[in-house]
């Protein structure tokens, strides 16, 4: 696949990134994930607020390009309407930053999907409101679960409070209301589509036991490049099927 490596369009296969740089040596950058459909980045502007307040916190220089029209290009060059798109800012130097934007083929799930529980010591961490590419722990509990034989991990804290899945925040409905774990603490990325079912549903925000899952009659999850996917079963607890009983819909133009 072509894509963006400060300024230029080249191969993936010919990207090089120094050794000794502190994105190499110590995971020193943020990144965003999206997709483009029928040639559009979705939710664009949204991302690179987070991008661009991310860049602040942890001290690298934003840069002042226009991404709409890169991704716009990469599109073009893969000759490809509906990619994976992410962004990449990461220190190349001191006060240096480099940007990478990377063009891959978009994978969906073909069906809703089976969680495991994965974690009951996620504890609060400064980070975790920060898409940083020190993303070591989401992918070491990804590639549990899928060991398992899961398709994602639940995140639970060593208060039995559910948080989040490894690269997903969840959803939980009950009696035709939707429910989600609060994200105004440290545990949970409030993503962008979560942000954007909150804001085109009443959904309720609020601390969520593990002793409350059977109490809820369906459930999904949620993130910028998969939009909304519904739950199969975490564990051994199955949920609706997608025909017996209809799922509920949820708004969400995406």
């Amino acid at each position: 696949m072509i894509c963006y490596h400060n300024g230029n369009y080249i191969d993936e296969d010919t990207i090089k990134l120094g050794v000794s740089s502190p994105a190499f040596q110590y995971g020193y950058g943020i990144f965003t994930s999206l997709r483009t459909k029928d040639g559009q980045a979705k939710l664009l502007s949204k991302h690179l607020e987070r991008l661009e307040s991310s860049s602040s916190l942890i001290g690298i220089d934003y840069p002042e390009i226009n991404f709409g029209e890169i991704i716009e290009k990469l599109v073009k060059l893969n000759d490809n309407p509906n990619l994976r798109i992410k962004i990449i800012i990461h220190e190349e130097s001191y006060q240096q930053s480099g940007v990478l934007v990377l063009a891959s083929q978009l994978n969906l799930y073909p069906k809703p999907i089976k969680l495991t529980l994965i974690s009951k010591n996620y504890e609060a961490n400064s980070l975790r409101k920060i898409k940083s590419l020190n993303y070591l722990e989401n992918v070491y509990l990804h590639r549990r679960a899928l060991n398992e034989g899961f398709d994602e991990g639940l995140l639970v804290n060593s208060q039995n409070l559910i948080c989040e899945c490894c690269y997903a925040n969840i959803f939980f409905i009950k009696e035709g209301r939707i429910h989600t774990p609060k994200a105004d603490n440290n545990n949970i990325l409030n993503g962008i589509i979560r942000q954007e079912i909150i804001k085109q549903n009443t959904v309720i925000e609020r601390d969520i036991f593990l002793d409350e899952l059977p109490s809820f009659e369906d459930a999904f999850i949620t993130n910028s490049v998969q939009g909304i996917v519904y739950i199969e079963q975490i564990d051994e607890l199955k949920y609706s099927s997608e025909l017996d009983p209809p799922r509920q819909k949820v708004h969400f133009l995406y």
